[in-house]
């Protein structure tokens, strides 16, 4: 299941500018309510920033059609948990405007389906 999950997260991201993330799906509740993944900003990549409002959508809406075009029937009320990597040496955009180096250090954070962070 986790590989066909894997695939409609892809698909979602796809639409996102910018080069392409590495995606997988980490845990699925076999009820499919909680969907924990994992997206890293990849070494070498070139992305705007690391903000979730910029790259993860405030609500599922998408996601749900995605799954449905793919035949699978994820819940109206379905939490997704990003897990986010940064991967050193990717890159964001951002960096320029703040003076900050042109590669990133790794780090990682979580970002709920409510739009909550937490480090």
């Amino acid at each position: 299941m986790h590989s066909h999950l894997d695939n409609v997260f892809i698909e979602l991201m796809a639409s996102n500018r910018g080069p392409s993330y590495a995606i997988k799906v980490v845990n699925a509740a076999d009820d499919l309510y909680i969907i924990d993944v994992e997206l890293r900003f990849v070494t070498g990549r070139v992305y705007c920033c690391d903000e979730p409002s910029c790259h993860l959508s405030s609500n599922n809406r998408r996601l749900l059609e995605v799954a449905r075009q793919h035949a699978i029937p994820l819940p109206e009320e379905v939490i997704v948990r990003w897990h986010c990597y940064i991967e050193q040496g990717s890159r964001f955009e951002s960096n320029k405007a703040f003076n900050l180096p042109e590669e990133n250090t790794a780090y990682d954070y979580v970002v709920e389906r409510n739009g909550t962070q937490r480090k």
